[in-house]
């Protein structure tokens, strides 16, 4: 249940007996010329049955209903839901719904939902409200819900609203969430598995409802690296319950499936090269090429860490969203002791804090060779200092232009602005200088740690891999040797 957009869903029959009961609702509400809306707050837009738009909204507004386990006489909060289809669905199946929303394009959604419940005598009220400051009780709602608006609030007030929805939640009640999800997410969006941790399970303080390990289907055709996340989480009884954060797909499966397509490209290989696939020596070829490609996968020589949708290539490249093995570095790095010859991340780091770099500093300690190397970028403390001491907004502007800093000024121009959102925006913990790294390999063990200039390195393997480029006055490279 908590996974991303897979349209695959609306051919199972609980899907499709939902998807018929919503058509039947929208038949009755045209015949009556009531309105309702279907996406960003817009009054019926025509989608036909046929539009793809039309087909993942019913995924998400199903997949809230069936999951969210209604019943009737439930008193259900829609967050941000006037005039929506789903909300009037509630309703026509005898809830007791309350809707809070700002109408933010100023349709009239609020008003237009007063209007249809008054003519449909549904037990729902409408109130013009934001979501981080409900005007509710603490534990009156059995079920809240809030459907693709989160990721149209600011940082702070995505963790306030969680915060809000979860204590008018009664205690054992469900709060179903969705948002757009994926690594090129424009906006305050839903990137990885870190941010659905950090912005909505842990302020939730709820417990995950389902499947802790997060399933990630296709992305959008039209935009790769972009879909629709579904999140249920309920309100536990006692509250040291230890469902609290997401996880990915196992590793070890994660390597197959990578292995997996490998053997698919052999096999069209083959085909090309006239070798029947079927014979004693097409198959015994396929066989041992899967071996080694699961090999290669298990018993790498170059990892990438944190690589988001940075892949390098000849790297076993590592995330816990994207790349080759998907994974919470965290909770340790599936490679025997001394097996990789080479590690590298890129602005990492900064993501973690002081303790929880000790322990991933101890994994790549414990995993390289010896004589290996473990190659760090990371935004450095004492040139983000000099740039405040100096009130350099150049080089700020400069690399902004550039697309390699994604900071604005807001209220008042200053570089301090600039200076925090760098300390405490992006899900950053901990920003780091070459002391404090020094401190932390030497702590686990690394013989020799220095500072190297962008592209550049010693090792052949390194050079040429940093994909942040000119930043030298913002950022600093260490190598790290064991």
């Amino acid at each position: 249940m908590n996974k991303t957009l897979d349209l695959e869903d609306l051919k199972n029959k609980a899907y499709l007996l939902v998807i018929e009961e919503i058509n039947a609702l929208i038949a009755i509400l045209n015949k009556k010329g009531l309105k309702f809306t279907t996406y960003q707050a817009e009054f019926n837009t025509g989608w036909g049955e046929n539009d793809i738009w039309f087909k993942r909204k019913l995924w998400e507004i199903s997949t809230m209903i069936i999951y969210g386990k209604i019943e009737k006489s439930q008193r259900i909060l829609d967050c941000g839901g006037a005039s929506i289809i789903f909300s009037f669905y509630l309703a026509s199946r005898g809830c007791q719904v309350e809707t809070a929303d700002i109408d933010w394009r100023g349709y009239g959604i609020v008003k237009n939902a007063e209007i249809v419940a008054k003519e449909m005598n549904w037990n729902m009220h409408n109130l013009y409200s934001n979501i981080f400051s409900l005007p509710y009780k603490t534990e009156v709602f059995d079920r809240v819900f809030c459907i693709c608006v989160l990721e149209h609030l600011g940082y702070k007030e995505q963790i306030l609203a969680i915060k809000e929805m979860s204590r008018v939640l009664k205690e054992e009640g469900i709060m179903g969430l969705t948002f757009d999800y994926g690594p090129t997410a424009f906006g305050n969006k839903y990137k990885h598995i870190y941010d659905i941790n950090q912005r909505i399970i842990i302020p939730s303080e709820l417990e995950i409802m389902g499947n802790i390990d997060y399933q990630e289907n296709a992305w959008f055709p039209e935009q790769p690296g972009k879909t629709w996340g579904a999140l249920f989480l309920r309100k536990p009884k006692e509250k040291n319950s230890h469902k609290r954060l997401l996880i990915c797909t196992n590793p070890q499966s994660r390597l197959k499936v990578r292995a997996k397509s490998f053997l698919k490209k052999i096999k069209d290989g083959l085909w090309h090269l006239g070798i029947r696939r079927s014979s004693y020596f097409g198959l015994w070829l396929i066989k041992v090429a899967y071996k080694l490609a699961l090999i290669k996968l298990k018993y790498p020589h170059k990892l990438h860490l944190g690589c988001g949708n940075h892949f390098l290539s000849g790297w076993t490249n590592i995330d816990i969203f994207s790349g080759d093995i998907h994974l919470d570095v965290l909770k340790g790095l599936p490679f025997k002791d001394n097996s990789v010859s080479f590690i590298y991340h890129a602005h990492f780091i900064e993501h973690f804090s002081l303790q929880e770099n000790l322990k991933i500093f101890k994994e790549c300690y414990r995993i390289l060779k010896k004589n290996g190397v473990l190659r760090i970028l990371f935004p450095d403390l004492a040139k983000h200092c000099q740039i405040y001491l100096n009130e350099d907004k150049e080089t700020l502007y400069k690399y902004k232009e550039k697309g390699l800093i994604l900071l604005k000024p807001e209220e008042f121009n200053l570089v301090t602005e600039w200076f925090n959102k760098g300390f405490y925006d992006f899900g950053h913990k901990f920003i780091y200088d070459f002391k404090t790294i020094e401190a932390l390999a030497k702590k686990v063990g690394f013989s020799k740690i220095y500072l190297v200039e962008h592209g550049k390195s010693n090792f052949p393997e390194l050079n040429n891999i940093d994909y942040y480029p000119d930043t030298e006055k913002l950022f600093s490279i260490v190598e790290i040797i064991k």
